[in-house]
């Protein structure tokens, strides 16, 4: 084999390479898409897993290995408990980024809550805060 024989063998080799990672690129971008599709009816719902509460932001997909797995963005809500005059009282709440797994988003998806229902939750902190003071 001469040295141009050599060339053009690795130069079809990495087209062929090319091909190769572009379709693999492309599955994935499908299935990113198709993952996006399926949750999208989740994104701007409040859900709650295990009596924690949760704002979907968003579903994506991440890969992994061979797999591509639905990742959540969600805003968790939280309230923030202090020693006030020797008891743990709520004296705020706040909503801190957090991610939620596969099980996590299938749970999700079986307890949207109500924003109706969030709210009262909201007032029925505030009310204690108010109480405290």
């Amino acid at each position: 084999m001469t040295h141009e024989e050599f060339l053009k063998a690795v130069q079809n080799e990495r087209s062929f390479i090319n091909r190769l990672l572009k379709s693999k690129a492309k599955r994935e971008r499908a299935i990113k898409r198709l993952i996006q599709e399926r949750f999208a009816h989740l994104e701007g719902k409040f859900c709650k897993v295990e009596d924690k509460l949760y704002y979907i932001v968003k579903v994506c997909g991440r890969a992994e290995d061979k797999e591509v797995k639905p990742i959540v963005n969600v805003l968790l809500f939280s309230s923030n408990e202090m020693m006030f005059k020797g008891d743990f009282k709520t004296l705020g709440f706040a909503f801190h980024p957090y991610y939620l797994g596969y099980n996590d988003l299938l749970k999700a998806e079986q307890n949207i809550v109500s924003k109706k229902c969030v709210f009262k939750h909201i007032v029925k902190l505030v009310n204690e805060m108010k109480s405290n003071f």
